[in-house]
């Protein structure tokens, strides 16, 4: 049978394809530059099934894939997919294995730079990783998978969401479960993924608009979500009904959803009844200006003619509040809301930001000199204990701002460390992120009104922190989504450790560590470690046993013979490329098949069956 791939480029990694087993089914995977394409199947194929198709697995991913593995990572006897990426922070990743059989999304386990990576083989345990040292030459690791003890946000699951950090996700209710709404930059469409007990459920995708710049979930209308596209005069909404997003339309004059709730408090120029517009209200252009959430409330900003409007949505039951800024200017180009009738602008071609409230007399404008060359980006509401507070991040601290955005207090880290980012819990408790991205940070304020740090957490690398109001204590890096929640953490644990001088060839000090591998020479289903001398072209093969990887066998594979003409030092060939033991001769005995230059060598298993096989000059005694 003939199937054919989905448009792409086939990646250049070790093992491009691979063949999942999951009870009677398998899935053929096959790495592209640009995802990971799969093919599912049942085994064996009967006549009546359907012809099997192609599709990429989601959540699809960007990115160079150096190499990967088919292993029992966790111990729970299904396979799991390891693998070894290009991304800086995310090294190593796992995708577990779902009760369903398909693939979670991937979960970071190392974020810093390795040489190689391989897995070691175990039925009855789970499987273990190898990586080999950059910072330290020839040191290899060797790690398995543990649970931590719990703790503060010691659970995490990772999702990736291309563009996370330009904020075109949000969480939404969807029939009780918490999920995550993102944007597919590449297509008109809208990813939805479930979060249950155990990680993110598979996704969904739904048609949408394209060119959207932000989207925001009202708690006030569950399954509801807004939409602002560029350059659009109205924000569109989709809603979740029937299973599925509902294809986006313009926002109706009085959205209502959900059950009653407290209302907001009333502020001057709301139109709860029917506002007097400007006179040119009618036929004035439209444009949305911001859309955004704090707590409990989703707002936005929608430019009228020479009018704003503030739009606040926190109540179940009743339309959005609407507070009208009255002749406040066609040329405003940014606008920020910043609790109460506060609202922060900013002109076109303009440096200086301005505030914008409401008194009786209408709209009113001022330009302090605190404000001047300040940037939107840097100022956020923070929804904390019922109360919306104004503040302002920059310099590496967060400062509390009152009524007229003048700074009266600021939260920062211990010994001189600066923060990226803020997320508040309650009236004494955050997060903060380091700005190196490599730490958060949980902090409280004492009786006497400083703000200590309590608890620290290591993370894979950060920009951005978010308290959802439905899925929590969020992370947010470049491509990628973290939800953490208290509990224990899943990480590698260190088992042992080895260096250069293993497996050296007699009179040396040390040998070179090129590459790492794994193989079964005994039969027995369980990895031997493979270590590569390319300079040499030395290959030696560590046993692992109750006092750690010990040497079984080493021995130079072939030696080069030319001379290096002009001084240089000749250049490290990866030879030999390949090494496989299986039995090619059906006599129940390991053989060694390595494939060098053009040819393959191939060592015969000598022996009684499934002991391991004696090669040229390597020592041992038993496998």
């Amino acid at each position: 049978t003939e199937v054919d791939l989905l448009a792409g480029d086939l990646a250049p990694a070790d093992n491009g394809m691979l063949v999942r087993r999951f009870d009677d089914r398998r899935e053929l995977l096959i790495g592209m530059n640009d995802g990971i394409q799969r093919l599912a199947f049942g085994f064996p194929r009967r006549p009546d099934d359907a012809p099997p198709r192609v599709d990429w697995m989601s959540p699809r991913e960007r990115r160079g894939r150096v190499a990967w593995w088919l292993a029992d990572l966790d111990g729970d006897g299904d396979e799991d997919l390891v693998e070894q990426s290009r991304k800086a922070r995310e090294t190593v990743r796992w995708y577990a294995c779902a009760d369903d059989g398909s693939l979670r999304p991937a979960q970071v386990l190392f974020d810093r730079a390795i040489a190689g990576a391989g897995v070691l083989a175990r039925p009855d345990d789970a499987a273990q990783l190898l990586l080999l040292d950059t910072a330290a030459d020839g040191l290899v690791r060797r790690y398995a998978l543990r649970t931590g003890e719990a703790g503060p946000l010691g659970r995490r699951w990772t999702l990736a969401v291309a563009g996370a950090a330009t904020g075109t996700w949000c969480g939404i209710d969807i029939d009780g479960a918490p999920a995550l709404i993102a944007v597919d930059p590449a297509q008109p469409r809208l990813l939805c993924t479930v979060l249950g007990d155990h990680g993110w459920q598979p996704q969904q995708t739904f048609p949408s608009i394209s060119k959207i710049r932000a989207i925001a979930a009202p708690t006030a209308s569950p399954g509801t979500v807004l939409l602002w596209a560029k350059g659009a005069g109205a924000l569109q909404v989709s809603r979740w009904e029937g299973g599925r997003l509902t294809y986006p339309k313009p926002l109706p004059p009085h959205p209502v959803g959900g059950a009653p709730r407290e209302a907001l408090p009333e502020a001057p120029g709301d139109d709860a009844d029917d506002p007097a517009p400007s006179k040119n209200a009618a036929s004035a252009k439209r444009r949305i200006l911001a859309l955004g959430s704090a707590g409990p409330t989703t707002w936005w900003v929608q430019q009228v003619g020479e009018d704003l409007d503030l739009y606040l949505w926190a109540e179940p039951g009743r339309p959005p509040h609407r507070q009208r800024y009255a002749a406040v200017g066609a040329d405003v180009d940014e606008a920020v809301w910043l609790g109460a009738d506060r609202l922060l602008i900013k002109r076109k071609h303009e440096r200086n930001a301005q505030l914008a409230t409401l008194g009786e007399a209408g709209a009113r404008i001022e330009a302090p000199a605190h404000l001047e060359r300040r940037s939107l980006a840097q100022y956020r509401v923070v929804f904390v204990d019922g109360a919306y507070r104004p503040a302002r991040l920059a310099d590496g601290a967060l400062q509390w701002l009152d009524e007229n955005l003048h700074s009266i207090d600021q939260i920062m880290l211990d010994q001189g460390q600066k923060l990226t980012d803020y997320a508040s819990t309650d009236a004494r408790r955050g997060w903060a992120i380091q700005e190196d991205g490599q730490f958060i940070h949980q902090l409280e304020t004492d009786d006497r009104g400083l703000v200590r740090m309590t608890h620290s957490i290591r993370i894979w690398g950060g920009s951005g922190i978010v308290h959802d109001p439905v899925l929590g204590i969020v992370l947010v890096a470049q491509d990628r989504v973290s939800c953490l929640r208290d509990g224990r953490p899943i990480r590698l644990e260190l088992i042992d450790s080895i260096d250069q001088r293993v497996g050296r060839p007699s009179g040396l000090k040390k040998a070179n560590i090129h590459r790492i591998g794994a193989t079964d020479l005994t039969g027995n289903g369980r990895d031997e470690v493979l270590l590569y001398d390319h300079r040499r072209h030395h290959l030696t093969v560590l046993r692992a046993t109750a006092d750690g990887l010990k040497p079984a066998i080493s021995w130079p594979v072939f030696e080069d013979r030319k001379y290096p003409y002009g001084g240089d030092e000749a250049p490290v060939i990866a030879e030999p490329r390949v090494v496989l033991a299986l039995d090619i001769d059906g006599d129940a005995r390991q053989d060694l098949a390595l494939a060098c230059h053009d040819r393959l060598v191939i060592y015969l298993g000598q022996g009684e069956p499934g002991a391991h096989a004696r090669t040229d000059g390597g020592p041992h005694d038993e496998p």
